[in-house]
């Protein structure tokens, strides 16, 4: 399976100029590049804290590029992707905000009975059985957490850089 975008960021304009202020606000002390890379450290964090909920050995596989208009989050885990979205009628009766935005279908097969199940091949060989599980968000609520904290985590790092530099 190629990278997968699991969450596209679509945010409103005040998200997006808060976030811009505030790295446009510290570039003059540490420079843009600085600031960049802060952003991206705590936005991962953030992904993180969110997947390691459902799926904690399986955030090595996550990629956050980008930061701010751009951020975009990447995984070509397939376990983080349907958890993501969620499969089956678990999945439909509880579906993804953004599923249709990429395409996503809780019923792909109209000739199988989804209320019923299905096997799936478990770790250790075995198989197991399912009706497919609710969307888990992760990356959804890392993107809105992302947008609502990003501004006020980022001041109280850059200060915490500049204090350590004397410079603020």
């Amino acid at each position: 399976m190629s990278n997968a975008v699991l969450c596209q960021m679509n945010i409103n304009e005040k998200q997006f100029k808060d976030v811009e202020d505030t790295i446009n606000t510290f570039s003059e002390f540490l420079g843009g590049d600085e600031i960049i890379k802060v952003s991206k450290l705590i936005a991962k964090k953030i992904v993180d804290e969110e997947v390691s909920r459902y799926a904690p050995n399986r955030i090595g596989s996550i990629k956050v590029t980008g930061i701010s208009k751009n951020l975009r989050i990447y995984s070509n885990d397939p376990v983080l992707i349907f958890n993501e979205y969620g499969t089956g009628i678990a999945g439909s009766n509880k579906p993804h905000p953004e599923a249709s935005l990429v395409g996503w279908q809780y019923m792909s097969n109209p000739t199988q009975n989804y209320e019923m199940g299905w096997r799936y091949p478990k770790e250790d060989g075995t198989f197991g059985w399912t009706r497919g599980l609710p969307a888990r968000m992760g990356f959804y609520t890392a993107r809105n957490r992302i947008y609502e904290s990003l501004p006020i985590d980022i001041n109280i790092k850059i200060k915490a850089i500049l204090d350590e530099k004397h410079l603020y």
